[in-house]
């Protein structure tokens, strides 16, 4: 708005814009409306289908996201888990059958 306000065009303030941002989602935005502007096309619905492309870049964003956190969660749940499943198969199975007939079984008199 600035360089507009000091009598640059819609135009050149927008590409100004466009090589400032550095961010995909402005450039779109910008060509978007550049596009419109000279075509005069509806920007409506090039806006719309920018949302719809930018929505499904986010999702598979955090797809990417959560297939790297799944390694992560299995080695947490694999460390915990197979100790407290050892440790609760040969408690029960020392009350089940007994602390003699075990140290029997292994070895011990």
């Amino acid at each position: 708005m600035q360089q507009i306000n000091n009598g640059a065009t819609v135009r050149a303030a927008f590409v100004g814009l466009r090589s400032r941002a550095g961010s995909e989602s402005v450039e779109d935005f910008v060509t978007a409306y550049l596009q419109a502007e000279e075509l005069g096309a509806p920007l409506v619905d090039t806006l719309e289908h920018i949302a719809a492309d930018m929505r499904k870049a986010h999702a598979q964003r955090l797809r990417q996201q959560a297939a790297r956190v799944e390694p992560r969660v299995t080695l947490v749940v694999t460390v915990v888990m197979v100790p407290a499943i050892l440790v609760l198969f040969l408690g029960g199975l020392y009350f089940a059958v007994g602390g003699d007939q075990l140290k029997g079984l292994f070895g011990g008199s």
